[in-house]
């Protein structure tokens, strides 16, 4: 329970700072790469997907 709150608090200081403009960052030292994220939408398997149901569904 002690880590929740902990992650709590941090979320609530966080949300204030961007609610105030007080909360910067450089988006240049950011490196997503699990899948889903906004630097890994892994659109290219999704569209494989969509086009292999659409396929199947309109013959």
């Amino acid at each position: 329970m002690f880590s929740v709150k902990l992650f709590r608090g941090a979320y609530v200081k966080v949300g204030q700072e961007i609610e105030t403009h007080a909360f910067d960052f450089e988006i240049g030292n950011l490196n997503h790469t699990h899948q889903g994220s906004i630097g890994n939408l892994c659109l290219d398997k999704i569209e494989y997907q969509f086009n292999k149901l659409k396929n199947k569904l309109l013959g």
